[in-house]
């Protein structure tokens, strides 16, 4: 399935959520300059960058694009790095190659029905990969939650999911 189909792009995003993608681009570039394509050699190093969300968040948490925004608890972070600050409107998730993605729709769920029930109002999936199938179980709960999703595959335009 082609994950633009039938989605709008990021013009329709508050200035606050196309700073922190913006941001998310820079931030990328700069930890990782090559493409997938690139040579074997490299490949190895990309793979570990982009294995696991933990290591995704906590390489954009040091970014200087990104770091005034988690430094002053403008958002919240899945998977969360240290103790959890007060709930913000907008949540970063990062899903790695070797994250389940409908484990991180999951606990993106639980954040904004449960831990931060009518404060969060946007999701931004940072993803290596995505699972079309899991996002289609579990969309209607973001719905349902009129919490807007907002899919940013590594190297790619992001994409508005709801």
């Amino acid at each position: 399935m082609n994950p633009e189909h039938g989605r709008h792009q990021e013009a329709e995003l508050p200035q606050k959520v196309k700073e922190i993608l913006q941001g998310i681009d820079e931030c990328s570039r700069q930890f990782i300059e090559v493409p997938f394509s690139a040579f074997p050699e490299e490949r190895k190093f990309i793979r570990r960058e982009f294995r696991k969300g933990e290591r995704l968040i906590g390489r954009l948490s040091e970014c200087p694009k990104i770091e005034p925004f988690y430094g002053r608890q403008m958002i919240n972070v899945i998977p969360p790095i240290g103790t959890p600050g007060p709930c913000a409107k907008i949540l970063l998730v990062a899903i790695g190659l070797k994250d389940d993605v409908k484990t991180r729709l999951l606990e993106a769920i639980e954040h904004i029905s449960v831990k931060c029930s009518g404060i969060t109002q946007y999701a931004i999936f940072y993803a290596a990969w995505w699972d079309e199938f899991a996002w289609m179980e579990h969309r209607d709960s973001f719905m349902k939650l009129r919490a807007n999703a907002v899919l940013k595959l590594v190297w790619e335009k992001p994409i508005v999911l709801v």
